[in-house]
């Protein structure tokens, strides 16, 4: 199990990089413990931030998709949408061609401003940008195939291990997708006009964890990528130039 688990990892992340660069001299930065309050506003209150927030956010969501994708349309014109939960959670997936972010009722109950709000939804819509959901699919595809023949190989149950190789190939690159829409996110929401940095001290509500079947990584770790990549939007604009997303 271990050498298939092993060989899984070496193949989710040889098989596929990230489009866009996470900040090298990123670290490990806890939030503020003073980010860790969850609000706890009525759910009128919480839909009429989402649309003040998705207002300023979505022409330049919009606009940034259209530059990195090449592409325009429906692929590029985001929808929004609030759904049931008792969990605070937001994601991004397709609704009739088109892009939609989800936040479900718990989360806007519970986010302290307008920067976070404006965080969360620029993440989600880098994830559409950087076309995870399509490369998640490849990713699982392709560790259902690895690990079929990895495990049938050393004369165990194929399918068995075309199961746990869809598992490992779809979580264990979540991880950097994970990183590379919050550099994405860090750049719409600062062009947008929110304080990316302020927005993200939200990682202090929200555990990670470093295992490869963990779907997002520590929460100190992707706070401390968002502050390398404000500070590279900082030195860009400090040299008089427009801020650029860094590719690979």
């Amino acid at each position: 199990m271990r050498i298939l688990i092993s060989a899984l990892a070496m193949l989710a992340v040889t098989a596929c990089e990230p489009t866009f660069q996470v900040p090298d001299a990123a670290g490990a930065v806890a939030p503020p413990a003073t980010a860790a309050p969850a609000a706890n506003r009525s759910l009128s209150q919480g839909e009429d931030l989402m649309r003040q927030v998705a207002q300023r956010i979505e022409p330049i969501a919009e606009s940034t998709c259209r530059a990195e994708t090449g592409r325009s349309g429906n692929f590029c014109d985001f929808q929004f949408q609030i759904a049931p939960g008792d969990q605070p959670n937001a994601f991004q997936t397709f609704q009739n061609g088109y892009p939609l972010i989800v936040f479900n009722e718990a989360m806007l109950r519970t986010v302290r401003n307008a920067n976070e709000v404006a965080f969360i939804m620029s993440h989600e819509a880098g994830h559409h940008i950087a076309g995870h959901l399509q490369r998640r699919q490849q990713q699982v595809g392709l560790g259902g195939l690895a690990g079929a023949l990895i495990l049938g190989g050393l004369g165990g149950d194929a399918q068995a291990g075309a199961d746990l190789g869809q598992q490992i190939g779809g979580r264990a690159y979540s991880q950097s997708f994970e990183l590379e829409a919050d550099v994405l996110g860090t750049y719409i929401a600062e062009l947008a006009g929110y304080d990316p940095v302020d927005g993200a001290a939200s990682f202090a509500r929200f555990a990670g964890s470093s295992s490869i079947l963990a779907t997002h990584p520590p929460g100190a770790q992707r706070y401390g990528t968002v502050i390398a990549t404000a500070q590279q939007i900082e030195a860009q604009r400090a040299q008089g130039l427009t801020p650029t997303i860094p590719r690979n």
